[in-house]
């Protein structure tokens, strides 16, 4: 049952919008109203009040494509030429249809009512769903090539790795080769020393023996130049023969 304020106005004049206006536009004509009569209910102004219920009751019609359709239509059929106050009441088109009474919408109508709206459904249910379609496909899109930008960046970093690893194992493998190196040469150096200290021995070996038989064979012609001697200095203090005899001694 629609309220006093809406039975004398029109559901349009209450929001303030046009017959043809759209979902949005009754959204913010809604807003607007409710605000514009929003701090005087708080206030306790009874008017104000009713204008907002009124407001709303409006919207409510509106908003509902099916009522909408039906209010339209009654436009038509229930205002009268000489301005006489509006009598509609949303109920009264179901009500007097199903009493039997004389109705302002015929079978044929409410069917093509029926039909316009189950028609809108049917096509916004359709546009949505591919709408949903869309966005998913997008969304689908979306995530493979964040995927596909995630794995170049892994096959970057791992590749990164790999030539970084390689660098180090290839600076380590120079390293070792480099010490090998150094190391085959010190021992080279210390197998030339020790060769040549070998050498420096067996030379002062060998010449100590040489000195040693000097010395040797100094000493056994010494020893020999002083038997002479000896033997001689004997045989020339005796000369008696038996008494040289002694001197081989």
């Amino acid at each position: 049952m629609g309220t006093l304020e809406q039975q004398k106005k029109n559901l349009y004049e209450l929001l303030e919008v046009a017959q043809n206006a759209s979902i949005d536009v009754l959204d913010a004509a809604h807003k607007i109203s409710i605000n514009k009569y929003k701090t005087h209910a708080e206030n306790g102004n009874q008017d104000a009040r009713n204008q907002m219920i009124a407001i709303s009751e409006a919207y409510r019609i509106l908003r509902d494509p099916m009522r909408r359709m039906a209010y339209d239509l009654s436009l038509e059929k229930v205002e009268k030429p000489d301005s006489q106050i509006l009598t509609f009441k949303t109920e009264s088109i179901y009500s007097d249809w199903w009493s039997g009474r004389k109705s302002t919408l015929t079978l044929f109508g409410v069917f093509l009512i029926m039909l316009i709206y189950a028609t809108h459904n049917y096509y916004a249910t359709k546009a949505a769903e591919r709408t949903h379609q869309l966005e998913l496909q997008k969304l689908a899109e979306m995530q493979q090539k964040q995927l596909d930008a995630e794995k170049e960046q892994a096959d970057a970093r791992a590749a990164q790795q790999a030539e970084y690893q390689k660098r180090a194992y290839q600076a380590q493998i120079d390293r070792d080769t480099q010490l090998q190196t150094q190391m085959q040469l010190q021992r080279d150096e210390a197998r030339s020393e020790q060769i040549l200290a070998a050498q420096q021995r067996s030379e002062q070996i060998a010449k100590a023996q040489q000195q040693s038989k000097q010395m040797v064979q100094q000493m056994t012609d010494a020893n020999r130049l002083a038997a002479e001697r000896a033997y001689y200095a004997c045989i020339n203090s005796m000369p008696d023969l038996r008494a040289r005899q002694f001197c081989h001694r």
